[in-house]
């Protein structure tokens, strides 16, 4: 994230469709992040996972929920 602040410009350039995925639980840079791009970016859909953190997609074991999360991505790519 370091590498790229200061240069949301350049994703204006993206024409891809693109999910922005992120959890109600997750740190505010993270979610600063994602909300700085979802305007930039020209095809980019958000989703704020309620109740989710940055580990979502980790393992049930770990403390994620990975069958929300792609939930969200079968729904993006169908």
């Amino acid at each position: 994230m370091a590498e790229t602040a200061g240069a949301l410009d350049a994703y204006r350039a993206v024409r891809a469709e693109v999910l922005l995925l992120g959890g109600s639980r997750s740190p505010a840079h993270l979610k600063g992040a994602l909300a700085a791009l979802e305007p930039v970016l020209p095809s980019a859909r958000r989703v704020e996972l309620p109740g989710a953190d940055h580990q979502v997609t980790c393992n049930a074991a770990m403390g994620g929920r990975p069958a929300v999360a792609a939930d969200e991505v079968r729904r993006f790519l169908s």
